[in-house]
């Protein structure tokens, strides 16, 4: 299973709870974790990865708004491409 777990400035102070909620009931051994993070909460999403054996990838940037706008971002540039390639 393939579990993504966004982070930014907004909720990083959230991950040390949410590591100990993860390793408190376990069961995630043959999960694939992965934090995609911004800039601005970096160290901490290494901090978590590391204490759930977990893979990080940071963004280059901080998006305003946090996650909802980065990922209607991303949505809306998804879409855009895939217009562009059928025309």
């Amino acid at each position: 299973m393939n579990i993504a777990i966004p982070v930014s400035n907004h909720d990083k102070h959230l991950l040390p709870t949410f590591v100990k909620v993860l390793q408190h009931f376990g069961g995630l051994e043959e999960a694939n974790l992965c934090f995609f993070t911004t800039p601005s909460a970096k160290a901490e999403a290494h901090e978590a990865a590391a204490a759930l054996n977990a893979a990080v990838h940071t963004f280059e940037v901080d998006f305003a708004g946090g996650w909802p706008v980065a990922s209607a971002a991303a949505l809306a540039a998804c879409r855009s491409a895939r217009a562009r390639a059928r025309s």
